[in-house]
């Protein structure tokens, strides 16, 4: 075959191949890193659930100073007076003030104490588990902006080669080397470009608006770029939450054990009394301890409840432990999956690329048309697509395996 001069048409599918194969110019790659901590304390922000979180431990703050006081709770005073001539100054006449308060039964004191401890740990793993939870939201809403824009880089390309085709069939067509349905051929795909820019545009001010509620920022630019991390199932946020609320149970039922008869009291008393009108008045001074009998049956109930709210809590968290191992494994295998098929996909592109510019040259020496020509273009914006599509979608699937094994940033 000669060697033929570049000519116009030669320049412009040149510069057309190098479009295609260039594939990325039109794909994030990860070159910088986003804070995704400083999103999400964002989102946490605008969620309004942090300053619920502050009044509850500042409410166990208080709690947990019950167990701190020499007494369960606040004393009583009384007082007392007896007469056999209640209406006259005469015969008995007795006075009497006294002041008891209720005392820590044995083990009560640290009963209280681990179960407020107890409550403590649980709203903590509570405010995890919501910030993982929120992380998730976080994460897919990204991803969505993230492939938007992607959509958006590789609809533009299109229109770019689009509009350089027209431009270019449109001068052949005018030198008499194209007939004038080629024209309207390529201008309708430059129409089909233009569509598709647009979609692509609407489908990113819907991201972007779902992001900017969630986080009250707008999303950056830069790409999401996460390690694939391996953690231990034990420390999932869920099953963190279930391990607290089990330390708790058994909190509940240690203060129940603790709690077999009613509280006793001690307390102190002052009596003036007289037997006669013409006796002086004598003083004195009474101490006095009640102590209830003990009660088997009195917290019989409470425990009961509590064996079975005990049961029910183990149960649950046997079974999220399994689906969340099934989550994970499957989290797994898809990104095994986007990865070899990214590699996949860069070879077909490289194929693809290869096959469109023989049938360029084959179109500049007039062996093809322009519609057979179109037809390979096509199947080679496909790989160039799918090959930056999957860029991103490798990239997602790492997001969402870490958040299946309850990363947090």
């Amino acid at each position: 075959m000669k060697i033929k001069k570049l000519s116009v048409p030669n320049l412009f599918f040149t510069l057309l191949l190098l479009l295609v194969s260039s594939t990325s110019s039109y794909a994030y790659h990860g070159v910088a890193s986003i804070d995704l901590k400083e999103l999400l304390d964002a989102a946490w922000r605008q969620s309004g659930a942090a300053p619920v979180y502050e009044r509850s431990k500042e409410a166990l703050i208080d709690k947990s100073k019950l167990s701190q006081q020499l007494f369960p709770s606040a004393a009583q005073v009384g007082g007392s007076f007896n007469s056999d001539e209640p209406f006259k100054d005469e015969g008995r006449r007795e006075y009497e003030l006294n002041i008891a308060s209720p005392i820590w039964l044995p083990r009560q004191r640290k009963a209280m104490s681990s179960e407020v401890a107890a409550e403590m740990g649980l709203l903590s793993a509570k405010e995890v588990l919501q910030r993982w939870q929120l992380a998730g939201q976080l994460r897919d809403l990204y991803w969505q902006v993230m492939v938007a824009r992607n959509d958006i880089k590789l609809a533009e390309r299109k229109l770019q080669i689009s509009q350089k085709l027209v431009s270019n069939v449109n001068k052949r067509v005018q030198a008499g080397e194209l007939a004038e349905i080629d024209l309207l051929l390529s201008k309708q795909k430059k129409l089909t470009a233009e569509s598709g820019l647009l979609s692509a545009k609407q489908s990113l001010a819907r991201a972007q608006l779902l992001f900017n509620g969630l986080t009250g920022k707008e999303a950056p630019e830069d790409w999401l770029s996460e390690e694939e991390q391996k953690i231990e199932i034990e420390s999932h946020p869920v099953l963190v939450t279930l391990s607290k609320r089990l330390i708790l149970n058994q909190a509940k039922s240690e203060k129940i054990k603790s709690k077999k008869r009613k509280a006793p009291s001690v307390g102190i008393g002052i009596r003036r009394e007289r037997d006669d009108r013409n006796e002086d008045y004598q003083d004195s001074v009474g101490l006095q301890f009640v102590l209830p009998f003990e009660n088997q049956v009195l917290n019989k109930s409470q425990l009961s409840q509590n064996l079975v709210a005990k049961s029910e809590i183990e149960s649950r968290y046997f079974k999220e432990k399994y689906q969340l191992a099934k989550k994970i494994e499957l989290a797994r295998l898809a990104v095994k999956q986007a990865k070899k098929s990214f590699e996949i996909y860069e070879r077909l592109k490289v194929l693809a690329v290869q096959h469109f510019r023989l049938m360029r040259n084959a179109f500049d020496i007039g062996e093809v048309g322009l519609r057979e020509l179109l037809l390979v273009q096509n199947e080679s914006d496909q790989a160039v697509e799918s090959s930056a599509r999957q860029r991103v979608e490798v990239a997602r699937t790492i997001s969402k395996l870490n958040q299946e094994q309850g990363a947090l940033p």
